[in-house]
């Protein structure tokens, strides 16, 4: 890898399409985190062979067909009776815990099923608590690492994170694992890289645990906020008169500053809504009452304009076609046309979620 980035010579960026060129991948998977994993190894320049499976998308009709495609683009499908022939000739296997796949599983994870030097990265999940034999998925998982408890409405049932965002997450991760072991492997012992979906949605879950745990606020689903407003009012997604907005005040000077935008009006002299950090704890119910039908009056550009001259933080939530438009990701190519051979046209997905930039010196930077 360290030669290809070498050998890039170029101050422009590069999509990194060769840095592994020369190496193969095996997949045997059932879910997204590993046929994303296996995607972005290809995007790499690995040479990815899949066994033909169902993989396991959290959506259905065209948009199942058009995910599918995408996380399983530039790859070979065989079938399982030649997985073990294959397995033997590859430098990466990439895997899940899914029951359906253990009898391949058992057969690829012992001495001299694989070529010496691979490296096996299995995606795990948590098990379902009342049989820990049964493997588990991204809902286990995501209620093992305690996000659900605050995802969804305040009297409401926890949610799942929505289109496999979980797997998503941990596809990246393997990734990262994989080139770890590529840059630091020196044995040929058979060492297994595990990935655990639960781990990976757990890190982002403690990042979050931090605005809540040290500082005594309950952490619990608050619909569009986080609860208590994250500690001072107003923060989460707000409805106005062509979309959504975000607002996140962190501080006195910024509530004070939406309150000027509003023209400082008489309820907002009241003492409950003095203080935004009181206001987050006892009064956000009440402050929305008010809040709310101001916002509804404005566009999402009209509230960006009042923060930026009153000094609050808020941004407008964007559309999907107004993400393809923005002037910045499409410097960086974050998104490229796809064939979609089911709808016989392109439409433009996700590119690989990084930029090589060659140096004169021969070093790289990943952005």
């Amino acid at each position: 890898m360290k030669e290809h980035i070498a050998q890039q010579g170029s101050s422009r960026w590069s999509s990194g399409s060769e840095l592994l060129s020369g190496l193969s991948v095996l997949e045997i998977t059932s879910g997204v985190a590993g046929a994303y994993c296996s995607s972005i190894l290809a995007s790499l320049g690995c040479k990815v062979t899949r066994i033909s499976t169902t993989t396991a998308i959290d959506t259905d009709g065209e948009a199942m067909r058009v995910t599918n495609d995408f996380v399983h683009r530039r790859k070979v499908e065989i079938g399982p009776e030649e997985a073990l022939a294959t397995a033997r000739g590859v430098d990466i296997v990439v895997m899940d815990t899914s029951p359906s796949l253990a009898a391949l599983r058992h057969q690829v994870l012992v001495p001299g099923a694989l070529k010496e030097g691979a490296i096996p990265l299995i995606y795990s999940f948590a098990s379902v608590q009342e049989d820990a034999r049964r493997s588990g998925s991204a809902l286990t998982s995501e209620a093992a690492a305690a996000i659900s408890i605050s995802v969804g409405e305040r009297a409401g049932a926890p949610l799942m994170l929505p289109c496999n965002f979980s797997e998503y997450q941990a596809g990246i991760s393997g990734v990262s694992a994989v080139l770890a072991a590529l840059l630091g492997r020196a044995s040929s012992g058979l060492l297994p890289v595990e990935v655990s979906v639960r781990d990976v949605v757990a890190r982002s879950a403690g990042t979050l645990a931090q605005n809540f745990v040290p500082y005594g606020r309950p952490w619990r689903r608050d619909g569009r906020r986080p609860p208590q407003s994250g500690g001072v009012y107003p923060c989460g997604l707000f409805p106005c008169k062509d979309g959504y907005v975000a607002i996140y005040c962190r501080g006195t000077k910024e509530w004070k500053g939406l309150v000027s935008a509003m023209g400082e009006p008489e309820w907002s002299r009241e003492p409950r809504f003095e203080d935004p950090r009181r206001i987050a704890m006892e009064h956000a119910d009440d402050a929305d009452v008010h809040l709310l039908p101001w916002l509804n009056q404005l566009t999402r550009q009209q509230v960006t304009d009042l923060a930026r001259e009153y000094d609050f933080p808020a941004s407008e939530v964007r559309y999907v076609d107004e993400v393809f438009a923005d002037e910045q990701f499409r410097y960086r190519g974050s998104f490229e046309a796809f064939q979609v051979a089911t709808l016989g046209r392109s439409i433009l997905m996700p590119s690989v979620p990084w930029r090589v930039t060659a140096m004169n010196k021969g070093d790289a930077h990943a952005r």
